[in-house]
């Protein structure tokens, strides 16, 4: 019933920003359905993944498991970042994570500018008698 964060470099294909079909990076495809099968028994499970530099801001920086499977989330990039129209940004992104009894509170970061990334605000629920 607690949770549990995986880190791992390069994101799963087809779960996060920098990973979906057409975005020109597949790298894990080969290894995600496997690793997919194991995190599906663990709802409480966030798998959080980086490599691509995809800016928090983008199409899906985070895949809700909704308590059914595991969920993962982009962790953009403290260095050079992506847009969705594969164009690099200025800045340095990263996340803030709160840990409640009933939920995960995920707050994305842009630090040069030292301001809260609105659309990267996350709740996951923590899901009991699992």
């Amino acid at each position: 019933e607690k949770p549990t964060f995986l880190f791992l470099h390069q994101p799963l294909y087809n779960t996060v920003s920098g990973s979906l079909p057409g975005q020109g990076w597949d790298g894990m495809r080969n290894v995600s359905n496997t690793i997919k099968d194991v995190l599906k028994d663990y709802p409480n499970a966030i798998l959080f993944t980086g490599h691509t530099h995809w800016t928090l801001d983008s199409k899906q920086p985070a895949l809700y498991g909704k308590g059914i499977n595991a969920s993962f989330v982009n962790a953009a990039s403290v260095g050079y970042l992506w847009n969705d129209e594969d164009k690099e940004e200025p800045g340095s992104e990263g996340l803030f994570i709160e840990v409640y009894e009933d939920y995960i509170l995920i707050k994305g970061r842009e630090f040069v500018d030292k301001k809260w990334v609105s659309s990267a605000q996350f709740i996951f629920q923590i899901t009991k008698n699992v």
